[in-house]
């Protein structure tokens, strides 16, 4: 099997584009091929092609419309039975390709995704877990995006000569490689295959991004009004999540005080479902609201035996002898599964469920697009 990884890149910097070529050729599997998409450079990434051109099958420097067009011109060059993108300044971990060339020859598949990494604004790096199932996201959102995955080129030209922009490509083929029942086949390796870099147009131009995604979401599903109609609460959920941050550019600190405290009103009880890293932020939430955590609930058996920010931790049977009171799913990952486990437990009526990761939402219901698309026109926001 051969493996194409597309390299788009604008000035990515002596070190990035440095460190994405050499994770390429550590590749410990050979029939491999980088093609490199230069929107025209100016930082010193020319002499580090150059440089490196014996491992590298076709590198091209001229300008863009977009990484989109670069993208294709990548395709258009590449030989491989599968494409993974990587950007200027991403790289793969050591072993990326063997393992996906594993899961291929394992399980077969026409998207071979897997776990990856994403570098944090503090230096930090989150790993985060592809779905192993419940892939129904893949019909209005892009869960793994490109990162730490593998297509069949010619499914991808097929996919996007019906594709109009410049963003959400990657959601919009997701969408309909899923909507025609091609088979997505998760690359279960020991650890990551690829890390995203901080920055980006992701990070640069959150909102334009945000709205071209949620534009893609849509057009993927215009055949199908039961479709849109379906699954357009959860299309605007994701868009919400991505613009999260930049209420805190447009408001000010009081006013989204405010809204939480609506959101999270101090006068209910409060009993949180997860106690890992999204644990402690929605701990810190509420305890900037003033409300009040009674206990937390965990389905690890290990960690009922310990304590979070002193309070005991439960197994989830405890909840049905609650009554009056809020549960708020403070997982990330197993949002969706949480839910369907409360909702399979017969709680008192008076339980109300809800999860930390739409708050979001309801701030963006609350404070709408108007104020968005002004900052935007502005150039508060990009």
């Amino acid at each position: 099997m051969r493996i194409s990884v597309i390299a788009p890149i604008l000035n990515p910097g002596v070190y990035g584009i440095t460190r994405l070529i050499k994770s390429f050729i550590s590749q410990d599997y050979e029939d491999k091929e980088l093609i490199v998409i230069d929107g025209g450079s100016t930082d010193g990434t020319i002499d580090v092609l150059k440089k490196y051109e014996d491992h590298i099958s076709y590198w091209v420097s001229e300008p863009d419309g977009s990484v989109f067009e670069a993208f294709n011109k990548g395709i258009r060059k590449a030989t491989g039975d599968f494409v993974g993108f990587c950007g200027g300044t991403d790289y793969y971990a050591f072993d990326a390709l063997q393992v996906t060339a594993d899961a291929y020859e394992k399980n077969g598949g026409d998207v071979l995704y897997g776990d990856f990494l994403m570098e944090q604004d503090d230096g930090g790096l989150l790993y985060v877990k592809s779905p192993r199932e419940r892939l129904e996201r893949l019909m209005y959102a892009a869960p793994f995006g490109y990162m730490g995955t593998f297509m069949r080129p010619n499914d991808l030209i097929e996919v996007w000569k019906d594709f109009e922009g410049t963003l959400g490509d990657d959601t919009f083929f997701f969408s309909k490689q899923f909507r025609s029942g091609k088979k997505f086949t998760r690359i279960d390796s020991r650890s990551w295959l690829q890390t995203l870099s901080y920055g980006g147009i992701e990070y640069e131009y959150r909102y334009r991004w945000a709205v071209e995604d949620k534009k893609a979401a849509y057009k993927a599903l215009e055949d199908s009004p039961e479709l849109t109609n379906r699954y357009s609460e959860e299309i605007e959920k994701t868009f919400s999540r991505r613009i999260y941050e930049l209420w805190e550019k447009i408001f000010s600190t009081e006013e989204i005080d405010a809204i939480m405290r609506d959101i999270l009103p101090s006068d209910k009880t409060y009993i949180l479902f997860g106690t890992g890293m999204f644990g402690k932020v929605t701990t810190l939430a509420l305890v900037e609201c003033d409300c009040n955590v009674k206990y937390y609930v965990d389905n690890s058996k290990e960690k009922q035996k310990e304590r979070f920010y002193t309070k005991k931790i439960c197994s989830p049977d405890a909840l049905l002898a609650e009554k009056n009171c809020t549960v708020v799913i403070s997982s990330y990952e197993y949002n969706d599964e949480i839910r369907d486990q409360l909702e399979a437990m017969s709680l008192d009526e008076s339980v109300e469920i809800m999860s930390y990761i739409d708050i979001p939402y309801y701030l963006y219901k609350k404070f709408g697009d108007r104020p968005l698309e002004e900052a935007y026109s502005a150039g508060t926001i990009k």
